[in-house]
């Protein structure tokens, strides 16, 4: 494919999150082809006129000129900007959906009705899952889609030996992830002993941080449970070749890389 992409985000690296390392690996895979706006380069949002995301529809006139096709992976409010701005420099665009957006879109008929026209005008929309695929279609009637699946990197090491049962997870600190519910489960475990040794790590740094330190506190659990915060790739290879179960009861998912 010899067409120039500009990718509009602001979810991209250093930003962490799957998302980011999605973009980040399609990036990588069209090389000098896609050019990449991100808030660190470019504010996307205007500071005094509403809407603030109407800048990004400038941005796709004014650098018409340098590509043949927009891309972004939020159907609000970038989509809506890609939708009008191809209405007017004639530019097709590609919007790619990993779940959450949609779902979230869905909780009102203003938010349905705008997701619906973003998708079907787009030139092709890229799901991570075949049943992110089946639901476009069935809920919404969008049939221009395409599954790429999220790339991971290889972890090279193996398992370690060791003479504990180690527990991981691996997320942002946040409600959804189910955090508070496992500290729970595991304080269960601990005091009715039905567990060898053990102890659980969390990496990963949000807004919970306090909270699920209060409640490790609350619960006991200081000389079980390790709080790693944010680690390199290289050590969060090791970590998972240290560790014997990965658990992450999260209450709503799209695809996660981490699974």
């Amino acid at each position: 494919m010899n067409k120039r992409l500009l990718l509009i985000t602001p979810d991209f690296p250093p930003n962490k999150g799957g998302v980011a390392r999605y973009l980040s690996n399609i990036s990588a895979f069209f090389g000098s082809k896609m050019r990449v706006i991100t808030p660190t380069e470019e504010s996307l949002q205007y500071r005094f006129v509403w809407p603030k995301w109407i800048k990004i529809v400038w941005i796709c006139i004014r650098d018409q000129s340098t590509y043949d096709y927009l891309v972004t992976s939020h159907v609000v409010p970038i989509g809506t900007a890609m939708f009008i701005s191809s209405w007017i420099t004639k530019k097709p665009y590609v919007v790619i959906v990993h779940g959450m957006d949609v779902r979230l879109c869905g909780t009102s008929f203003w938010k349905r009705f705008l997701l619906k026209l973003i998708l079907i005008h787009a030139h092709r929309v890229i799901t991570n899952t075949k049943f992110l695929q089946m639901e476009l279609q069935n809920r919404f009637g969008i049939s221009n889609t395409t599954v790429v699946y999220p790339c991971i990197d290889p972890i090279y090491e193996t398992n370690v030996e060791h003479n504990i049962l180690r527990l991981l997870t691996i997320s942002r600190l946040v409600k959804r992830k189910g955090h508070i519910r496992i500290l729970e489960a595991i304080a269960k475990l601990k005091n009715e002993n039905r567990l060898p040794k053990f102890e659980y790590q969390i990496v990963g740094l949000g807004p919970m941080e306090q909270e699920i330190k209060s409640k490790i506190k609350s619960l006991n659990l200081s000389d079980i449970v390790i709080m790693s915060g944010e680690v390199t790739d290289e050590d969060i290879n090791k970590i998972y070749a240290n560790s014997d179960v990965f658990v992450m009861p999260s209450y709503r998912e799209g695809l996660p890389l981490t699974l």
